[in-house]
């Protein structure tokens, strides 16, 4: 029995719950799940539209420790299918068409929703699982955008970052930092100064933030 079919049959229960933003009651089990880049998919409130994971982390906790059981397994069920789609870890010998953006991201659900995300905004994508590959596809295909996560295997993605920067084949090269860990405003800081980043996102990244910061670097994608 899948999530739907299970809340199908629990729909005589509701969850009912407010919203850490506008304080609106609604039905959680009737709500959309959100778009947003990061590792699980949560909801949306249906008032304001602003997306559960932008609420605090205990709001967040408690939100899923009362939650039913079906919508829990819908849950487990989307992230699975977000980190199953497709396999996406294929190194083209030459760049896709203009412009393009690599991403840097070792953990292949948020990897393949970043690539899934980007494409639905008209841009062309390459992904990387580590730092190193993320610095040799910078070098040899010279992406439009490098988005890359600060903590990576092999090479983090601030170090990575900096390689970019100092080398005058790629120094042109926009890079933005993203992160779930470091989230103060002294690691961004750390990150445009430090580091050499053009650019600061923290998660779980919006669609809107994403969409905004490729188009702040890049224009406006062409839909394909």
């Amino acid at each position: 029995m899948n999530g739907d079919q299970a809340m199908a049959e629990e729909g005589a229960v509701a969850y009912l719950v407010r919203c850490h933003r506008c304080l609106e009651e609604f039905d959680a089990t009737q709500s959309a799940w959100c778009s947003c880049l990061g590792p699980a998919p949560s909801l949306v409130c249906p008032h304001c539209l602003t997306c559960f994971c932008q609420a605090p982390r205990d709001y967040r906790s408690a939100f899923w420790e009362k939650a039913p059981r079906a919508l829990c397994r819908k849950r487990q069920e989307l992230k699975h299918t977000r980190g199953n789609n497709h396999d996406e870890l294929m190194i083209p010998e030459q760049p896709p068409a203009r412009p393009f953006i690599l991403v840097v991201e070792d953990e292949k659900d948020v990897r393949c929703l970043a690539g899934e995300l980007l494409s639905e905004l008209g841009y062309h994508v390459v992904v990387a699982a580590n730092g190193e590959e993320g610095l040799d596809l910078a070098t040899r295909l010279k992406p439009d955008l490098v988005l890359a996560d600060a903590v990576l295997p092999r090479l983090s993605g601030r170090e990575m970052c900096l390689q970019v920067k100092g080398a005058p084949e790629t120094r042109g090269i926009p890079v933005v930092i993203m992160s779930g860990i470091f989230t103060k405003e002294t690691h961004k800081t750390q990150a445009l100064r430090t580091y050499k980043a053009d650019g600061y996102l923290r998660k779980p990244i919006s669609l809107r933030e994403l969409g905004e910061t490729c188009a702040h670097f890049l224009g406006a994608a062409t839909q394909r």
